[in-house]
């Protein structure tokens, strides 16, 4: 150390002595304060520190709710259970004292790997070195020896029961807090993604099961060929075993309390609609709470939890979870199971109407507020010809809005997402006719959606049609003019906007926004004869993606915000659903990542997770400048010898 010198003290620590005091930071492990002297005791990685070690103290359960009960209400007796807190005060409690954040990954100290196995671990004090120690697996039925090789896709590793992109992230507390880390085999978790907690169905009312589903719509049971029995999921729900459920609830819950948007942490929110991106873009809701909630009563709190708890607190971060030592609490803060629907499919509060998100100012966030599901749930006005009004793009640019559904059989569906920002008043067009090469024909339909509330987030979805005729202030969608109805032998779809500057006539106006064709391959422009493409064909509009056009396409990637799938009724990406914008087109213009039937209606799925681009992409500009510099160089040299 700069201040002073260290020395090693086998076996398991590292001792740096400081002669001035350095500011606390999260890697103290002990502190001990030696005639001004700061010692600082951290264990070496690796080296665990067997059997009953404290590191914090005031993690008694009896007391470490003094500060928020007052003594008197800490000790009450089981038959009368001390009342909750304030939300707000129980928060600062469980975050003031988390006094130690841990490395994900270490090599010079002990990190997450060291804690789980120490909190999941089979706890072999006989063993000295803990190499045949096993790990119990979250979603699982069995064990692994924790000395078996870990991170890799044929062992385990570190499962986030609230999902990286659901607003953990990669960095921070969040990331690496032991209440909501649990071992895994790598191949479950995987499987699990960041599908939310639910039972088959309720993001679709589908409840068909299959132990081996081949559509990502069918619920499998069990989950996974190394899942537990009892265990189920499709393509947005993962139900975990029965013994495990009110320990991931809680786990959850304890989530939801701790982390509330304080510093650079997310606002993590449990809802029955979870949908909505916050200001920066990225998810931070995860469902489903109504879910959770009945699992934290069918699976009550067991020693097991109770020790893994008091040992988080003790031995890793210094703080508890106050649903595991008060679990009569949960109710105050986050309410009672909501009514699930008829089909299964969804919670009556929810409704499909978009509504803009808003800011908690008390933190009590149990998703039954005013942030429903992100889905502009419309259905066409019969408003009979509309005139052609004036239309705003404001600021949308090629790529901005792609079609992530579309559905022929009556009624017409076509589903939207917003990968940029909409500002309230944007006017979106979409159409069946055909773009012959110069113009857009007239013989069919478009319809038009004006964005209202303030505007649509990226990630939103917004559908025309279907059956989704409930909640929330409408997103209207009006008819502009023809007769919009898609051909049950496929169709081609184009979104687009216009700044209001040309006519209807000339079309000078437009950006075109995406497209998809769904009955086969884009036929070839042809200004002669706009006939041969009839009603359901159609060229492929202008649909470059970005500015630096030969450049995309010099440097890979996708380039055409546009879709092509061979003829199915009904068409829906199954694809990725997180990502930036480049990231999110390379899926979405891949057919292999949508499903198709002739039967079944489209499925419309969760919103989607939109992450800027700008600050990872400065080295790739930097490149392509350089690149494009030097091909000018090469195209002058080669007009000088040739």
């Amino acid at each position: 150390h700069h201040e002073g010198i260290s020395i090693s003290h086998p076996p398991s620590y590292l001792i740096l002595f400081n002669a001035t005091m350095p500011p606390i930071t999260h890697h103290m492990r002990t502190i001990l304060l030696l005639s001004h002297a700061i010692i600082h005791v951290i264990p070496v990685a690796g080296q665990q520190l067997k059997g009953d070690v404290t590191l914090f103290q005031d993690c008694d359960a009896t007391t470490y709710y003094d500060p928020v009960l007052g003594a008197e209400a800490s000790t009450a007796s089981t038959s009368s259970p001390p009342p909750p807190p304030p939300r707000a005060a129980l928060h600062t409690l469980v975050r003031t004292t988390q006094r130690d954040v841990l490395p994900y990954t270490s090599s010079y100290r002990e990190d997450t790997w060291d804690a789980l196995i120490d909190l999941d671990g089979t706890g072999d004090d006989n063993d000295s070195d803990g190499k045949s120690d096993l790990v119990e697996l979250i979603y699982a039925s069995n064990r692994v020896i924790a000395s078996t090789p870990h991170g890799t896709s044929d062992s385990w590793n570190r499962e986030h029961l609230w999902p990286k992109s659901a607003g953990v992230g990669t960095g921070g507390p969040d990331y690496t807090d032991l209440h909501h880390l649990r071992p895994s085999f790598a191949r479950l978790n995987s499987a699990r993604g960041n599908k939310w907690f639910g039972e088959c169905g309720i993001g679709s009312g589908e409840q068909s099961t299959s132990s081996t589903a081949t559509s990502s719509s069918e619920c499998r049971r069990p989950a996974h060929e190394l899942a537990a029995q009892e265990t189920e999921t499709d393509s947005e729900a993962w139900l975990p075993p029965p013994s495990v459920r009110g320990d991931i609830a809680r786990a959850l819950l304890f989530m939801d309390l701790r982390y509330d948007g304080d510093a650079d942490e997310y606002d993590l929110i449990l809802s029955d609609c979870p949908h909505l991106a916050d200001d920066d873009g990225r998810i931070n809701e995860l469902g489903y709470l109504s879910q959770l909630l009945q699992w934290h009563v069918d699976d009550p709190v067991d020693d097991a939890e109770v020790a893994r708890n008091e040992r988080v607190c003790e031995r890793w971060q210094g703080n508890r979870n106050p649903f595991i030592d008060h679990p009569h609490w949960v109710e105050a803060y986050f309410g009672t199971p909501g009514t699930l629907l008829d089909d299964g499919s969804g919670y009556a509060e929810c409704g499909f109407g978009y509504v803009e998100p808003v800011t908690e100012d008390n933190g009590d966030d149990g998703g039954t507020g005013s942030n429903e599901d992100g889905v502009s749930a419309l259905v066409p006005e019969d408003n009979g010809m509309a005139t052609q009004p004036e239309g705003s793009c404001n600021g949308l640019s090629t790529g901005d809005v792609a079609v992530i559904a579309v559905g022929s059989d009556n009624p017409d569906v076509v589903a939207l997402v917003a990968l940029a920002d909409i500002k309230e008043g944007t006017d979106i067009y979409v159409t069946d006719n055909a773009w012959t090469g110069s113009k857009l024909r007239e013989n069919e339909g478009t319809i038009k959606l004006r964005v209202k509330g303030g505007g649509l987030s990226a990630g939103s979805i917004m559908v025309y049609g279907g059956d989704m005729t409930s909640g929330g202030p409408a997103q209207d969608w009006e008819s502009v003019d023809g007769s919009f109805s898609l051909s049950a032998s496929g169709d081609t779809v184009i979104v687009y906007c216009r700044d209001g500057s040309g006519s209807s006539s000339d079309q000078s106006d437009i950006t075109f926004l995406s497209a998809i064709s769904y009955s086969g391959e884009w036929m070839d422009e042809n200004l002669a004869d706009e006939t041969v493409f009839g009603s359901n064909g159609s060229a492929l509009p202008p649909l470059l993606i970005g500015d630096d056009g030969i450049m995309s396409l010099l440097f890979g990637g996708v380039s055409v915000a546009a879709v092509t799938l061979q003829h199915t009724d009904n068409a829906w990406y199954t694809g990725q659903r997180s990502g930036t914008k480049d990231d999110l087109w390379s899926s979405l213009s891949d057919g292999t990542k949508w499903d198709g039937s002739n039967t079944d209606a489209p499925k419309i799925g969760a919103v989607f997770s939109v992450f800027d681009a700008t600050a990872s992409s400065s080295a790739t500009t930097i490149v392509k400048a350089a690149w494009a510099q030097g091909l000018v160089c090469l195209m002058i040299l080669s007009t000088c010898f040739f």
